[in-house]
């Protein structure tokens, strides 16, 4: 038999923010459709302790993308200032989370793998703030490997705005990672494990970590392109406008979704080792 606890953070809050984020044209039908689905899954696999941080992560997705679409429309290249970010785009910073907590489901639990799981997903989720809050900063941001000053949007580029949006996202994961397991406790009087008080403070860490590893990559290894009908860069092989474009940089494999999964790696191995060393 089905919980309400599996039934509300496996199906009614996934399912009501992807209807939202469909409805205001964040991700396109089938990107929704396939969140939605993967939240579900993963509730149902692995408990709600584990879906509702997912649930955080794509409230914030609902959250920020609109903020202020119009400023952002020009630096993001979303036209008609709308981001409608494909399956890959959403599913590939939720990947190794989710596939950590199936694993973790089916082969035994262990209290290493909710931290893996957690920085994972602050990794995303910092990387989610920084990018579109960030690109708000009333001052220009500066590559990340070069030092150069670059326009706003710019992939490999950070800011001092995207930075502590990046820590604060992350933060706000390992609190509500850190909530599912100190607050059942307190509800039915059980002892409480304290070292979970220090997941918000890892994980702030681990997704700026994160964070920086995407940016870095994004500024040295990604597959970048030109349109030259819109004469501007994108990271697609074929533009929204739908002309072919020329590659100009980095790895043709290395896409953005890519560089998303290998940050959200980075962000899961950074908490475990910061867990190890404090707990």
């Amino acid at each position: 038999m089905i919980g309400w606890d599996t039934a509300i953070t496996g199906v009614l809050l996934p399912a009501t923010l992807m209807w939202l984020a469909v409805r205001q044209k964040s991700l396109t039908t089938a990107a929704g459709i396939s969140a939605g689905l993967l939240t579900g899954a993963l509730a149902f696999v692995a408990g709600w302790e584990w879906a509702v941080a997912v649930d955080a992560y794509l409230l914030g997705l609902i959250a920020w993308i609109p903020f202020r679409r119009q400023t952002k429309q020009e630096p993001l290249d979303r036209p008609e200032a709308q981001a409608m970010l494909r399956p890959a785009d959403v599913l590939a910073p939720l990947a190794w989370p989710v596939a950590t907590a199936m694993a973790n489901a089916v082969l035994g639990e262990t209290s290493v793998s909710l931290v893996i799981y957690a920085g994972a997903l602050a990794s995303s989720t910092a990387d989610l703030w920084a990018t579109e809050i960030g690109v708000l900063s009333p001052d220009p941001p500066r590559d990340l490997v070069r030092g150069s000053s670059v326009s706003p949007g710019t992939v490999g580029a950070v800011s001092l705005l995207g930075i502590v949006a990046a820590v604060l996202g992350a933060w706000s994961i390992g609190f509500v990672a850190m909530a599912t397991k100190t607050l059942p406790p307190l509800f039915t009087r059980q002892p409480m494990d304290t070292h979970w008080g220090l997941l918000p403070l890892i994980c702030a860490f681990a997704g700026l970590m994160g964070m920086i590893s995407d940016s870095a990559l994004g500024s040295i290894a990604q597959a970048m392109y030109h349109c030259p009908r819109c004469d501007r860069p994108t990271d697609r092989p074929r533009h929204h406008c739908g002309a072919e474009t020329q590659k100009v940089r980095g790895w043709r494999g290395l896409t953005n979704p890519m560089v998303d999964l290998i940050a959200s790696m980075i962000g899961g191995a950074v908490a475990l080792a910061l867990w190890l060393w404090l707990a």
